[in-house]
């Protein structure tokens, strides 16, 4: 009786079915799904639109801790800001949400001052609807009021 050696053709088919099912569960991305194409580069207009965006929120910023440390409150309302020094506003807001008389003489507004008057445009939305917090724990935080997502993959109202 003589050997044979090597696979029938049944045992080779077989073999090379499991190989093909394995390799398609193991290996990511085989069939159509998970084919990813390279992103589009993102918008040189809304990059920089983002960029002043993120300068404005700093401006806001920076505003309210100039009038907190002058005034030792946070102003009630981000248009407290803009008051001329002869005409400060009657009351702030300590960090317990608290409304206080402010001391007229610390005031030294306005704190921003804009091309138009009042509050800065939003460069992004164009608008002023700035979330400004008044409630503790976040008293004097500014953010932009808008739920859309950024182009680095965050939130515009976490900025």
């Amino acid at each position: 009786m003589t050997h044979r050696h090597g696979f029938t053709r049944i045992e080779a088919l077989i073999f090379i079915v499991v190989v093909a099912i394995l390799a398609w569960t193991v290996v990511p991305g085989c069939g159509s799904q998970g084919v990813v194409g390279p992103e589009p580069p993102p918008d040189p207009e809304l990059l920089q639109r983002e960029a002043d965006l993120r300068a404005t929120l700093q401006q806001l910023r920076d505003a309210v801790g100039l009038f907190l440390s002058d005034t030792g409150l946070y102003p009630c309302h981000l248009s407290d800001l803009t008051k001329p020094a002869s005409e400060p506003p009657a009351g702030g807001l300590d960090p317990w949400s608290r409304m206080l008389p402010i001391n007229a003489s610390d005031y030294k507004g306005p704190y921003i001052t804009t091309a138009g008057g009042g509050l800065p445009w939003d460069p992004l939305h164009g608008n002023r609807n700035w979330v400004y917090l008044q409630a503790a724990p976040g008293v004097g935080e500014v953010h932009v009021n808008c739920m859309a997502m950024a182009s680095d993959g965050t939130y515009y109202s976490t900025w």
